[in-house]
């Protein structure tokens, strides 16, 4: 696995957003990269207290990436597509051990933890209650 590069940090947030696969008041699971070097991103929500998000993410290898967004662009009539396309990605590319925080009404990071376990479901089977927000966001 990849390591983040070194502008993923507490700061500005520097990852545009290329692909919103998923939202919930903002982006919950989306493909980014870094404004200043390029380096494509998973990532995906696993919690949320008002503007702050918490994701777990992968750093994507540059051609599973443009694959990825290629793939995604043209459509498909098979609706498991997409699904089966972001799983494939996040299988190419294991999540880091790190959680992610985010504010996404200032714009910034806010921490970026270290983590031994991290769920894997979707935000959407998660309970979302902040939790994971305030307690990472505090260390």
């Amino acid at each position: 696995m990849s390591e983040p590069c070194a502008h993923l940090h507490p700061g500005p947030n520097p990852l545009n957003a290329d692909l919103i696969i998923d939202q919930h008041l903002g982006p919950a699971d989306y493909v980014a990269a870094c404004r200043h070097c390029g380096q494509p991103y998973l990532l995906e929500m696993i919690d949320l207290s008002g503007p702050l998000r918490a994701y777990r993410f992968a750093v994507l290898d540059e051609e599973h990436a443009r694959r990825f967004l290629h793939n995604m662009s043209k459509g498909s009539c098979d609706l498991n597509r997409a699904g089966a396309e972001v799983m494939n990605l996040a299988t190419l590319n294991p999540f880091a051990k790190q959680v992610l925080i985010t504010d996404v009404v200032a714009g910034v990071i806010v921490a970026l933890q270290p983590m031994d376990h991290i769920p894997m479901q979707s935000w959407r089977e998660l309970a979302c209650d902040g939790s994971w927000c305030k307690a990472h966001a505090a260390s």
